[in-house]
């Protein structure tokens, strides 16, 4: 959330607000890294025109082992060609100053964007790339959404804005079956000693390792 927290930072700064964007079938639109080519199965005459046994060539898909970095390569050509300055502290915020849209700072995240700026400069800022770089957006939000990553976003009347994880930490305790639990300000009592462990007997077994991998991978 560094990334995000650095885009609010500069909206409560400028007094902007912040909105949402998502890039549709995104992955599909970068361009492959490599030709890939398929035989087609038999199965495909039921279901359309093409010839069962030939082979065609591909764009990228979906699960493909480079396509989320194919993306990344085709949206960072696209803000560069856009006006668009990646920040040197983190590869995930472009600030972007130009006649058409102002000054617009941008979070990324994967095929999302967070876009500090007014909603004049949003939908320029919009209207420019889907122009210029054949893409289609959906704006999600207008204004400051309610969450992001997670976390939750409210916007004060000072015009600043708060950001919390309660809802993340909440589920975590649901998936740990602990959200009845006591709150502790020390989750150990400093008194209590930990045996050391036996080299040959794993501290978790199966299950316990599973889980616990699940809710500290949330």
């Amino acid at each position: 959330l560094s990334h995000f927290r650095l885009l609010i930072a500069d909206a409560a700064l400028q007094q902007k607000d912040i909105c949402l964007l998502d890039f549709k079938q995104a992955y599909l639109l970068a361009p492959p890294s490599k030709k890939r080519l398929i035989k087609l199965p038999h199965i495909v005459e039921d279901v359309c025109e093409l010839k069962p046994g030939d082979i065609y060539e591909i764009e990228n898909l979906y699960g493909t082992s480079d396509a989320g970095r194919q993306w990344w390569l085709h949206l960072c050509d696209i803000l560069i060609d856009a006006g668009f300055t990646r920040s040197k502290n983190d590869a995930c915020v472009w600030i972007g100053t130009g006649d058409n849209f102002g000054t617009v700072t941008i979070c990324t995240y994967v095929d999302d964007l967070a876009i500090s700026g007014t909603l004049l400069e949003v939908k320029t800022f919009i209207t420019l790339i889907e122009a210029s770089f054949n893409v289609k957006t959906e704006l999600v939000t207008l204004d400051t959404p309610s969450r992001f990553l997670g976390a939750n976003i409210a916007k004060t009347t000072a015009g600043g804005f708060t950001l919390d994880l309660t809802i993340y930490i909440e589920h975590m305790l649901e998936e740990a079956g602990m959200i009845d639990c006591k709150p502790a300000s020390t989750p150990l009592d400093p008194s209590d000693t930990v045996p050391k462990a036996d080299d040959d007997t794993p501290m978790l077994d199966a299950d316990q390792a599973k889980q616990y991998g699940h809710i500290s991978g949330q």
